[in-house]
């Protein structure tokens, strides 16, 4: 089963029903599935309609980068993100789910948290017209890990689409 498979069988008319766009901060938009809406929130966030399953993202502008923002490679997410993922473990008592995912523009790992919830982060950088932009992707769900929870969450921010 691949991660779009959900969607695959679907005729490209009815896929529009089946999932929304999202703005993202001015920056960029997402698509999720129908299930989600909006919420008021600092953040950007959306959740499902009983609240057990919610995303969050949250974006900065990385202003002090050594490279160029043309050419953002893996070396420096895992120079930020890897740590942080280890610091969860170490001093938030958060539990690792074997998914780590380490690919030139994202870094993902899945956590069980203190109180039992699932956890799925990514964090990417991109260039958004000359501003490098680091997002953080956080779903939380009360349900257990689910390969299917993954690909919904992954599906998110595959669909990320600059505004220009």
């Amino acid at each position: 089963m691949g991660i779009f498979d959900f969607l695959k069988n679907r005729k490209k008319t009815e896929k529009s029903e089946h999932v929304k766009t999202f703005i993202v901060d001015n920056l960029y938009t997402i698509s999720a599935v129908n299930s989600f809406h909006k919420v008021d929130s600092e953040k950007f966030r959306i959740e499902t309609e009983n609240g057990n399953t919610y995303l969050t993202i949250s974006n900065f502008e990385l202003t002090e980068y050594g490279g160029n923002i043309e050419e953002i490679k893996s070396e420096d997410l895992k120079h930020q993100v890897l740590p942080l993922y280890e610091k969860f473990v170490n001093e938030g008592n958060y539990k690792k789910v074997g998914d780590l995912t380490i690919e030139k523009n994202y870094i993902s790992q899945s956590f069980i948290n203190p109180n039992d919830e699932t956890e799925y982060h990514l964090t990417t950088m991109n260039n958004f017209n000359g501003r490098l932009i680091v997002s953080n992707f956080i779903m939380n769900s009360i349900a257990d890990y689910s390969e299917n929870n993954r690909k919904i969450f992954l599906y998110s921010f595959l669909t990320m689409k600059p505004i220009n």
